[in-house]
């Protein structure tokens, strides 16, 4: 009987995985919906200061890293192929830094706050 027991034990553990792996193969398959109607057109390259700007008289705000990480994930960074490589964010590193999301791999960077990148701004 124990042993019985302990079979279905392993093949439960078995089916838990393969649960997790048909999970993250269907979640990189069908990644977060795009949602173009939250994001504006491309602004420029402009300096941090002038990018806040910028988007708050359109009644905007630069996106946060998590939210650019979504656009990159659903590929829809990818539609924006004529703008730049580096857009700015809303993450502060200091006073005189910033962070920009790189489109090309996807991670992100720190920058000084007079550097030209990227603008495009997203709904409050």
């Amino acid at each position: 009987m124990k042993n019985l027991y302990n079979y279905f034990l392993k093949q439960k553990k078995i089916f838990f995985l393969f649960l997790v792996v048909v999970f993250l193969f269907l979640t990189n398959i069908y990644p977060q919906k795009k949602n173009k109607s939250n994001w504006s057109d491309y602004r420029g390259q402009l300096t941090w200061e002038q990018a806040k700007s910028n988007c708050n008289k359109i009644g905007m705000r630069l996106p946060y890293i998590k939210e650019l990480k979504n656009a990159f994930y659903s590929k829809l960074i990818f539609e924006w192929e004529n703008d730049k490589f580096f857009y700015w964010t809303n993450d502060v590193k200091d006073e005189k830094h910033s962070f920009v999301f790189s489109t090309v791999e996807g991670n992100v960077s720190d920058e000084i706050i007079e550097f030209w990148a990227a603008v495009r701004c997203i709904k409050k």
